[in-house]
Protein backbone atom coordinates (compact mmCIF):
# COMPACT_ATOMS: atom_id res chain seq x y z
CA UNK A 1 0.00 0.00 0.00
CA UNK A 2 1.27 2.94 -0.94
CA UNK A 3 0.84 6.80 0.43
CA UNK A 4 -1.65 7.94 -2.42
CA UNK A 5 -3.76 4.63 -1.47
CA UNK A 6 -3.65 5.83 2.07
CA UNK A 7 -4.29 9.43 1.78
CA UNK A 8 -7.73 8.28 -0.97
CA UNK A 9 -8.92 5.42 1.62
CA UNK A 10 -8.42 8.27 4.74
CA UNK A 11 -10.57 11.20 2.49
CA UNK A 12 -13.02 7.88 1.79
CA UNK A 13 -13.23 7.81 5.62
CA UNK A 14 -14.23 11.42 6.46
CA UNK A 15 -10.76 12.34 6.95
CA UNK A 16 -8.83 15.48 5.19
CA UNK A 17 -4.76 14.31 5.48
CA UNK A 18 -4.03 17.77 3.44
CA UNK A 19 -5.86 19.72 6.30
CA UNK A 20 -3.99 18.21 9.41
CA UNK A 21 -0.84 17.44 7.37
CA UNK A 22 -0.76 14.11 9.10
CA UNK A 23 0.68 12.40 5.75
CA UNK A 24 3.15 10.16 7.57
CA UNK A 25 1.13 9.33 10.52
CA UNK A 26 -1.48 7.93 8.36
CA UNK A 27 0.91 5.94 6.35
CA UNK A 28 2.34 4.71 9.52
CA UNK A 29 -1.27 3.74 10.83
CA UNK A 30 -2.00 1.70 7.35
CA UNK A 31 1.34 -0.23 7.95
CA UNK A 32 -0.01 -0.81 11.34
CA UNK A 33 -3.42 -1.93 10.24
CA UNK A 34 -1.61 -4.02 7.90
CA UNK A 35 0.87 -5.63 9.85
CA UNK A 36 -2.01 -6.30 12.45
CA UNK A 37 -4.37 -8.12 9.55
CA UNK A 38 -1.14 -9.95 7.91
CA UNK A 39 -0.57 -11.47 11.36
CA UNK A 40 -3.88 -12.54 12.23
CA UNK A 41 -3.82 -14.80 8.65
CA UNK A 42 -0.12 -15.88 9.79
CA UNK A 43 -1.88 -16.99 12.84
CA UNK A 44 -4.51 -18.65 11.27
CA UNK A 45 -2.30 -20.57 8.70
CA UNK A 46 0.07 -21.80 11.78
CA UNK A 47 -2.59 -22.73 13.71
CA UNK A 48 -4.01 -25.57 11.61
CA UNK A 49 -0.35 -26.62 10.34
CA UNK A 50 0.25 -24.22 6.91
CA UNK A 51 3.86 -22.63 6.70
CA UNK A 52 3.60 -19.09 6.64
CA UNK A 53 6.93 -18.44 4.42
CA UNK A 54 8.26 -15.25 4.15
CA UNK A 55 4.66 -13.71 3.39
CA UNK A 56 4.78 -9.85 3.66
CA UNK A 57 1.52 -8.86 2.95
CA UNK A 58 -2.00 -10.43 3.32
CA UNK A 59 -1.96 -11.58 -0.40
CA UNK A 60 1.93 -13.10 -0.17
CA UNK A 61 0.49 -14.73 2.82
CA UNK A 62 -2.77 -16.33 0.91
CA UNK A 63 -0.60 -17.02 -2.24
CA UNK A 64 1.68 -19.20 0.03
CA UNK A 65 -1.30 -21.00 1.75
CA UNK A 66 -2.97 -21.90 -2.10
CA UNK A 67 0.20 -23.17 -3.02
CA UNK A 68 0.70 -25.16 0.23
CA UNK A 69 -3.61 -26.53 -0.03
CA UNK A 70 -2.71 -27.75 -4.10
CA UNK A 71 0.33 -29.19 -2.85
CA UNK A 72 -1.62 -31.09 -0.21
CA UNK A 73 -4.64 -31.77 -2.79
CA UNK A 74 -1.91 -33.23 -5.14
CA UNK A 75 0.11 -35.42 -2.17
CA UNK A 76 -3.00 -36.58 -0.97
CA UNK A 77 -4.06 -37.76 -4.82
CA UNK A 78 -0.78 -39.44 -5.29
CA UNK A 79 -1.25 -41.39 -1.94
CA UNK A 80 -4.68 -42.52 -2.87
CA UNK A 81 -3.74 -43.72 -6.12
CA UNK A 82 -0.57 -46.02 -4.59
CA UNK A 83 -3.05 -47.39 -2.25
CA UNK A 84 -5.44 -48.66 -5.17
CA UNK A 85 -2.17 -49.99 -7.35
CA UNK A 86 -1.49 -51.79 -4.02
CA UNK A 87 -4.93 -52.66 -3.78
CA UNK A 88 -5.49 -53.76 -7.50
CA UNK A 89 -8.67 -51.63 -7.73
CA UNK A 90 -9.54 -48.93 -9.54
CA UNK A 91 -9.63 -45.29 -8.20
CA UNK A 92 -13.61 -44.85 -8.48
CA UNK A 93 -14.18 -48.02 -7.47
CA UNK A 94 -12.33 -47.35 -3.68
CA UNK A 95 -14.69 -44.55 -3.62
CA UNK A 96 -17.63 -46.07 -4.35
CA UNK A 97 -16.29 -48.75 -1.37
CA UNK A 98 -15.52 -45.42 0.83
CA UNK A 99 -18.87 -43.98 0.02
CA UNK A 100 -20.76 -47.34 0.97
CA UNK A 101 -18.46 -47.43 4.28
CA UNK A 102 -19.74 -44.01 4.86
CA UNK A 103 -23.45 -45.03 4.59
CA UNK A 104 -22.77 -47.81 6.66
CA UNK A 105 -21.43 -46.02 9.38
CA UNK A 106 -24.40 -43.37 9.62
CA UNK A 107 -26.46 -46.29 9.60
CA UNK A 108 -24.42 -47.19 12.10
CA UNK A 109 -24.52 -44.49 14.17
CA UNK A 110 -28.39 -43.89 13.84
CA UNK A 111 -28.78 -47.50 15.10
CA UNK A 112 -26.89 -46.80 17.98
CA UNK A 113 -28.92 -43.51 18.59
CA UNK A 114 -32.46 -45.59 18.22
CA UNK A 115 -31.14 -48.32 20.89
CA UNK A 116 -30.05 -45.50 23.33
CA UNK A 117 -33.36 -43.80 22.88
CA UNK A 118 -35.32 -47.08 23.65
CA UNK A 119 -33.20 -47.64 26.46
CA UNK A 120 -33.80 -44.83 27.88
CA UNK A 121 -37.50 -44.93 27.30
CA UNK A 122 -37.25 -48.64 28.68
CA UNK A 123 -35.64 -47.58 31.93
CA UNK A 124 -37.88 -43.96 31.91
CA UNK A 125 -35.56 -41.57 31.36
CA UNK A 126 -37.16 -40.12 28.62
CA UNK A 127 -40.88 -38.56 28.67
Amino acid sequence: MNGEEIIRMAREAGLDPDLWNYTDAFERFAALVAAAEREKVAAWMMARGYATGHGDTVEDLLKELDWQIEERIKNEREACAKVCEGLGVHPNELRVLLDDLDHMRLRVRIAREELSDAWQLYRGDMA
